[in-house]
């Protein structure tokens, strides 16, 4: 929504997956993403697993929680939330770096992946709720 509204919105994924399931289920949303003007990363030294945002250089959150129904409600995770512009900035600068070190998703290229991987991700996607 945020990026439809004209957000500069980036979002780093892992490269390498620590679960194929729910890695090619994660995947499966990319294209929404792309078409929704968001910039996808993916990460390419080692597995980053990370859960951090920054919002307008004053707000950050760093936590363990995933953005789904089984880390709400039935795993023990947490997220800090701050409102300090040096945190956000430290946040921020470790976010472009970790850039660097990702792949960026150029539609095109995303769009060109094979029938296969397609097919496994879709898949994947029917059992997302459950991941």
């Amino acid at each position: 929504m945020a990026s439809l509204s004209g957000v500069d919105v980036r979002l780093i994924l892992p490269g390498k997956p620590d679960s194929k399931l729910t890695y090619w289920s994660t995947l499966s949303y990319l294209s929404e993403l792309m078409d929704a003007g968001v910039k996808v990363y993916l990460y390419q030294k080692g597995f980053n697993h990370s859960k951090i945002i920054t919002i307008d250089g004053s707000f950050a959150a760093i936590g363990s929680a995933n953005m789904d129904t089984r880390s709400f409600e039935h795993n023990f995770e947490i997220t800090a939330l701050f409102y300090d512009e040096d945190i956000a900035s430290q946040l921020e600068d470790q976010f472009r770096t970790d850039m660097k070190s990702s792949r960026f998703m150029r539609r095109h290229r995303w769009e060109k992946r094979n029938f296969v991987r397609k097919l496994f991700e879709g898949l994947a996607r029917l059992l997302s709720p459950l991941l």
